[in-house]
């Protein structure tokens, strides 16, 4: 097996081994990295100059985040070998108790990621809608290097906070980790969010809304159609609803018209106000205005991220 280095040389064997993920990067933060500490998430801004490594068991959920100094990467997981040109805002995800084996060609005497480490108490501090057995015995995707904007961008702005000069608080991280944790949940967890109902007359009705709101999301819904459908009245409908989602009738159709929207402008083949009606929203404008309160980002960030 050749491994990528500086002068592209090839190495037999790593020159550093680790027993576990957080040995590496206890070792690589304890020298040169800064690190903020939370109450279910670790975030470490690194810089070394190595350039291959083996971990023989990886702690806890893990995602790295290049930033500069690296071209390519050589990276074995699940028995698996990639080899692959690597680019700024690549991230590469590796699970809980996953084995992997990573060597790079660098650009530079130094590299810089940013690595985040979690596990399943994020999803129940920052968003308990997500909670059930089925969801809890998944764990993170395995992906070698490659695009995710929108992790990408949550852990950019999260590393703010490593900067005394940058950093806005618990309140400002909190939303960000919880908008973390939901795109993680949603896009990287082998056992993606879904409601989970248990089969009393109330989970049924509730069911029926959520399958109405699916097909008809794009369309104008009103509360009357929802009680409709459930048989219940407003009061009893929002009640349940959010005993089983987590979220009312209202922010779960807002939920999909975003994340409808975001498909569609990943596509780039049609103007963004039509997307925004074809999304469900009034217009443009609205759509803007959505996604800056729920996202923090407008929806042109997205347009053709596929």
């Amino acid at each position: 097996m050749i491994v990528l280095t500086r002068n592209e040389d090839p190495i037999k064997s790593p020159r550093t081994h680790f027993a576990t993920a957080t040995a590496y990067y206890e070792s690589v933060a304890e020298k040169t990295s800064d690190t903020m500490t939370w109450e279910s998430l670790r975030l470490y801004h690194t810089r070394e100059s190595s350039n291959d490594l083996s971990i023989a068991k990886v702690a806890r959920h893990t995602l790295a985040v290049e930033l500069s100094g690296t071209i390519a990467h050589l990276s074995v997981m699940e028995g698996k070998t990639y080899d692959a040109p690597t680019h700024v805002n690549d991230i590469c995800q590796l699970p809980a108790g996953l084995s992997a084996r990573f060597a790079w060609q660098t650009i530079g005497s130094v590299q810089e990621s940013l690595i985040v480490e979690f596990d399943s108490d994020m999803f129940v501090k920052h968003c308990p809608e997500f909670l059930s057995g089925q969801f809890l015995a998944g764990h993170l995707v395995p992906c070698n290097y490659q695009q995710n904007p929108e992790l990408s961008y949550l852990v950019r702005l999260l590393s703010r906070e490593l900067c005394e000069s940058q950093r806005r608080g618990q309140l400002f991280a909190d939303c960000l980790i919880r908008l973390f944790s939901i795109e993680i949940g949603q896009s990287a967890w082998t056992n993606r969010f879904l409601p989970v109902f248990s089969g009393g007359i109330a989970d049924k009705k509730v069911r029926l809304v959520v399958d109405y709101i699916e097909n008809h999301f794009a369309s104008e819904i009103s509360l009357a159609d929802l009680t409709k459908v459930a048989g219940l009245s407003a009061t009893q409908l929002i009640h349940s609803f959010k005993k089983q989602t987590g979220v009312t009738p209202y922010a779960h159709v807002v939920n999909r018209r975003v994340q409808h929207a975001i498909l569609l402008l990943k596509k780039r083949d049609i103007p963004i106000a039509q997307i925004a009606l074809e999304a469900g929203f009034s217009d443009q404008q609205q759509m803007t205005h959505v996604f800056r309160k729920r996202m923090g980002r407008t929806p042109g960030t997205f347009w053709g991220k596929a």
